[in-house]
């Protein structure tokens, strides 16, 4: 999955909440990426395990460590 995240403190370590969902729109996989101070704006691109075909994905959440 591939996302784009901005943060208003470059220095601060952020904790993003994704998930995967099957076509029935259960989820079917989560993961929590890390993601260390440097810069204030970027794109990521991070896999997300799933338990069964996935045909989405999405971030549930980020915040601050």
């Amino acid at each position: 999955m591939r996302y784009w995240l901005q943060r208003r403190d470059k220095d601060a370590v952020v904790i993003c909440t994704l998930i995967a969902r099957d076509i029935d729109k259960n989820v079917v996989g989560q993961i929590d990426d890390e993601i260390e101070p440097g810069l204030a704006s970027l794109e990521r691109t991070t896999s997300v395990q799933s338990r069964g075909p996935a045909v989405n994905a999405d971030v549930m959440s980020c915040r601050r460590k």
